[in-house]
C-alpha cells in the first residue's frame, strides 16, 4: 500500500501511519526543481515510514533543503533531530519560541512526561537535541524562498504559544498544523486539540481570523489532509472552541475535584453529538481522534486554561 498521495502539481502528502492507524500525521512534500521542502515531519516512531515515503516518491535525501514544522509538539517536530542525520543538507524551520527546545529538549521532554507517563517511549520513541547551526528561527510574516515558491510564515498562537502556519503564495494554501483542528474525511467539521500548556481561546480566535484574512483556497492540516470548505472549517472551529469552553464549564459547576477520564468521555460524546456522530456508530473515527490528540488532554488542557483565566479555582484532578 502507497503511504503517498498527490494533491497537486508537486505537492504529495505521506501518511506517517501512526500507529498503524491510517490518516492520523501527515508529512507533506513539496518538490521544487532545485530542492524539495518537507512540511512536518512527525514523531520518531513513525521516522521509518517517512523516509519510505520519501524513497517512494524517489526524492533523493540529499535534495530536501528545509524541514518545516508548525510547532515543536512530539506528534509534529519529535523526529527532527534523527530525521536530519539522514537529510545531510536540511534545515530545520521552526518559530523563534520553539527554537531553543529543539536544541536543547529537557523542558520539552518533561513536559510531554507529565501529560503522557508511561506512554511517551512507545507513542514518540526517541528525542535527540538538533544541531543549534541547522536551526532557522522564524518570525511573523517572514517570508521563504523554497522549492519554486514563496512561502509566508503566520505566527498563529492558541494551540501554542510557538505555533505558526505556512502559507504558499504560489497556490494561496495554508498549512495549519493544529491551529485549523482535527477532522477526518467522514467529518463535517473540525474539532479543536486543546493539551495543556499553552491553551488560549482568544489568541486562538485571532489565529483563525489572520488565516481566514489570507482568504486561502485549500487548508493542508497534519491531522488529515485536504479540505477546501475553508469558510465553514474556520468556523465550525471557533464555534467549537467556545461551545467545549461553555460545556466544560457547565460540567464543572464549582467542583473541587474533577475525574478527568470521566469529564473525557462526557465531551467526547458531546463532541461527536454535535458532528452528529457518535463513539458506538463511528468506531473507527472515535478511536482515531482518541490517538489523534486525546479527550483526556483537552480536558487537561482547558483546566488549565480556566484556572489561568480565572474561571476556576484550583481543582484536584484525579484518574
Amino acid at each position: 500500500m502507497s503511504l503517498c498521495k498527490r494533491l497537486d502539481e508537486n505537492l504529495w502528502v505521506i501518511d506517517l501511519m501512526f500507529k498503524n492507524t491510517p490518516r492520523a500525521i501527515a508529512s507533506y512534500l513539496l518538490i521544487g526543481s532545485q530542492e524539495a521542502v518537507l512540511i512536518e515531519c512527525g514523531p520518531s516512531t513513525t521516522l521509518h515510514n517517512l523516509l519510505e515515503g520519501i524513497r517512494e516518491l524517489g526524492i533523493a535525501r540529499d535534495f530536501i533543503s528545509g524541514v518545516l514544522v508548525t510547532h515543536i509538539h512530539l506528534d509534529h517536530a519529535g523526529s527532527a533531530g534523527l530525521l536530519l542525520q539522514h537529510l545531510p543538507n536540511a534545515k530545520l524551520y521552526v518559530h523563534e519560541i520553539g527554537a531553543p527546545h529543539m536544541s536543547n529538549p529537557e523542558r520539552l521532554l518533561a513536559s510531554a512526561k507529565r501529560v503522557y507517563g508511561n506512554a511517551m517511549e512507545d507513542l514518540w520513541g526517541e528525542v535527540i537535541p538538533v544541531e543549534e547551526s541547522r536551526i532557522v528561527s522564524l518570525k511573523d510574516k517572514d517570508q521563504l524562498v523554497m522549492a519554486d515558491r514563496t512561502i509566508e510564515i503566520l505566527y498563529t498562537p492558541g494551540h501554542a504559544s510557538h505555533h505558526v502556519t505556512y502559507i504558499d503564495r504560489q497556490s494561496n494554501t495554508a498549512f495549519t498544523g493544529d491551529v485549523a483542528g482535527v477532522r477526518l474525511n467522514e467529518m463535517s467539521a473540525p474539532l479543536p486539540p486543546t493539551p495543556p500548556p499553552d491553551l488560549d481561546l482568544e489568541k486562538w480566535r485571532t489565529s483563525i481570523k489572520t488565516i481566514k484574512s489570507y482568504k486561502p483556497s485549500r487548508l493542508y492540516l497534519t491531522h488529515f489532509g485536504e479540505f477546501q470548505d475553508v469558510d465553514h472549517h474556520l468556523d465550525e472551529l471557533e464555534r467549537s472552541l467556545f461551545d467545549w469552553r461553555d460545556y466544560l464549564l457547565g460540567k464543572l459547576d464549582s467542583k473541587k475535584e474533577v475525574n478527568v477520564p470521566e469529564l473525557a468521555r462526557d465531551l467526547e460524546a458531546y463532541a461527536l453529538s454535535k458532528i452528529n456522530m457518535s463513539p458506538s456508530t463511528d468506531p473507527l473515527i472515535a478511536d482515531t481522534l482518541r490517538l489523534i490528540s486525546g479527550y483526556e488532554m483537552d480536558v487537561q488542557g482547558f483546566l488549565r486554561y480556566f484556572y489561568k483565566q480565572g474561571y476556576i479555582q484550583e481543582v484536584k484532578a484525579t484518574y
